[in-house]
C-alpha cells in the first residue's frame, strides 16, 4: 500500500503541505484500486504530511487501524464460543441429571 500510495503523489513537488482534502483524494485513489480499503476507512485527515511522508503515515494508520478491527473481531468471536461451550456443556450436564434420576425412580420401582 505504500508504494502504490508513493506512486499517487510522485509527481508532487516535496515542498507541498496536504489538507484534509488532498489526503482525502489520495485515500479514493487508494479505494479504486483496494476496494478492501474503502470498507474500513471512509475518510483521511492527514493534513500536514508532504508527499515524503505521507505515504509511510497512511500505511501506518492503516494497518493499526487493522489490527485493532480483527482482534476486536477475533476477542467477540471468542465470547460467543465461550458462550455458546458453556450453553452446551450446561445443557448436558441437565442431560445427566435426568437419565440418573429416571435409572434410580426404576430401580425404586422394581425393587419394591
Amino acid at each position: 500500500m505504500e508504494g502504490l500510495i508513493n506512486t499517487y503523489v510522485s509527481n508532487i513537488p516535496d515542498e507541498t503541505i496536504f489538507t484534509q482534502e488532498d489526503s482525502q483524494n489520495i485515500l479514493e485513489q487508494l479505494d479504486d484500486d483496494l476496494p478492501l480499503v474503502g470498507y474500513y476507512a471512509r475518510w483521511a485527515d492527514f493534513r500536514g504530511h508532504t508527499p515524503s511522508d505521507i505515504a509511510e503515515s497512511m500505511n501506518e494508520t492503516m494497518q493499526s487501524f487493522m489490527n485493532e478491527y480483527i482482534v476486536t473481531h477475533l476477542l467477540w468471536i471468542l465470547v460467543f464460543i465461550i458462550i455458546g461451550a458453556f450453553c452446551i456443556i450446561r445443557s448436558m450436564d441437565g442431560m445427566k441429571v435426568t437419565k440418573r434420576a429416571s435409572r434410580h425412580s426404576r430401580s425404586k420401582f422394581y425393587d419394591e
